[in-house]
Order: structure tokens, then C-alpha cells, then sequence
């Protein structure tokens, strides 16, 4: 029995090898700029913009407007680069367009948002989609615009993402049916450094991502329940380094 656990795991093992190699970018993520962007000239002072996009007049329109919000900017085509440019650049916020060639835009957000390196960091969702766009929100997206994108549009969600990078506490959406529980879930992780928003449902949960600026959430996930308690696990660490 032992023996086949253990062939079981090594199967698994390889299995999740196997994936992880199809998953690497082609090339490599430092220098894969679809256009000319600021990478090798961001200052530690610097707010810096991800911008995940195919389209190169697009990406090109997203550099220009991040520039004259006053952020430093790196573009790159490729959804499968983005996790790595979010580790090496620390940006403040990310743009990703959910119709991208080499991976699903869904599957990128959730990857983002499992993530201990970059959950934390808010996402601008991209799409000509309605329903794509409801989908992106599910998975944690701050705000998700319908291409084409005006300018207004996206210096307000750009405007809402340095608040809430600049932000000294950070807000704590708390999804649960059972009072009791929001209660204990309250009295177990707030403090001056988090301020919780509670929400009885789904349906309240989306609309107070939609409404407020959320740092992380504690509960089931709205779109299937997956990763329940990981962000919430976030902000309770980081309570305890405080």
C-alpha cells in the first residue's frame, strides 16, 4: 500500500512538473516589452503599472495614460509573464486584458490571486465581454472596464489603485451567512492596521468589491468556493508581524 502511495505522489509530482514547464514563458519576461516601456529606468520612489495586453496600440494608449497619471509603466503581451514582472517590479497595480493568446484570462487572475506574492496586488480587468468582465470581478479583479476604454475610466481605477497602495489600513471583506461568525472572524484578525467589511452574501461580497477599495478577503470564494481562507491567512500574518 505504502509503494503505491508513494508511485501515486511521484505520478502527481511529475504531473505538476510537467504543468509548471508548459505554463514558463516562451521567452523570458524581462525582456519580452512589446513596446519601448520603463523597466530599466523605475527608482525605488517609483509607482509602477503592469499592463498585460496583446494589443499593441492598446498597451501603447495604457503606457501613455499611466505617464500622465504620474506612474511608471512595463508592458508586456505575454499572461504567462505576469507573475514574474509582479515579483521582480513590485507594481502598484496590474492591467490585464482577459483575451490573451497563450493563457485563459480567468486562469491568470486566479493564479494572481493564490498567490502569496501577488494577491495583494490590485487588478484592472480588460475585456469586450460582459460576462467576462462579471467573471474577472469574482476572481478579485478592484474593477473591470469594457474595451473601448475612455480615458476617464481608466485614470479612475489607476486613481483607486495608488489609494489604496498608499492606504495604512486595509480593508478586509468578510463573507459569511452566520452573524456569530462575522463576529469571531472580527474579534480574531481586526486591528488599527485592518478595518472589515462584512458581508451576508455573495451578491453583498461583489458589491462591496465593486463599491469599496478591498484588500483581501476571508471566505468562501464568491465564484466556487475555491481558495476559502488563503488571503484572509494574509492580513491575519500580517497582524502578527505588526
Amino acid at each position: 500500500m505504502e509503494k503505491e502511495t508513494g508511485g501515486e505522489a511521484a505520478a502527481a509530482d511529475a504531473a505538476a512538473l510537467a504543468e509548471r514547464e508548459r505554463s514558463e514563458p516562451a521567452v523570458s519576461p524581462f525582456t519580452n516589452a512589446s513596446i519601448p516601456d520603463d523597466r530599466f529606468s523605475i527608482l525605488p520612489s517609483d509607482k509602477t503599472i503592469l499592463i498585460v495586453e496583446e494589443d499593441r496600440d492598446l498597451a501603447q494608449w495604457l503606457l501613455e495614460q499611466a505617464h500622465d497619471a504620474g506612474f511608471r509603466a512595463i508592458v508586456t503581451p505575454q499572461g504567462r509573464t505576469a507573475l514574474a514582472l509582479v515579483r521582480e517590479y513590485a507594481p502598484i497595480a496590474i492591467t490585464v486584458d482577459l483575451q490573451l493568446p497563450d493563457i485563459e484570462g480567468g486562469k491568470l487572475l486566479e493564479r494572481m490571486k493564490s498567490d502569496l506574492s501577488t494577491r495583494h496586488v490590485p487588478v484592472i480587468a480588460l475585456s469586450t465581454h460582459d460576462s467576462v468582465r462579471q467573471s474577472a470581478l469574482k476572481y478579485g479583479a478592484i474593477a473591470a472596464l469594457e474595451k473601448p476604454i475612455s480615458s476617464p475610466a481608466i485614470r479612475k481605477v489607476l486613481a483607486k489603485a495608488a489609494t489604496m497602495a498608499a492606504a495604512k489600513t486595509r480593508k478586509l471583506l468578510v463573507i459569511e451567512d452566520d452573524a456569530r461568525q462575522r463576529v469571531a472572524i472580527r474579534e480574531l484578525v481586526g486591528n488599527g492596521t485592518v478595518e472589515i467589511v462584512e458581508a451576508s452574501s455573495a451578491a453583498e461580497g461583489l458589491a462591496a468589491l465593486r463599491d469599496q477599495e478591498i484588500g483581501c478577503k476571508f471566505g468562501p470564494s464568491i465564484s466556487n468556493c475555491r481558495s476559502s481562507f488563503t488571503p484572509a491567512k494574509t492580513c491575519h500574518e500580517r497582524k502578527k508581524s505588526t
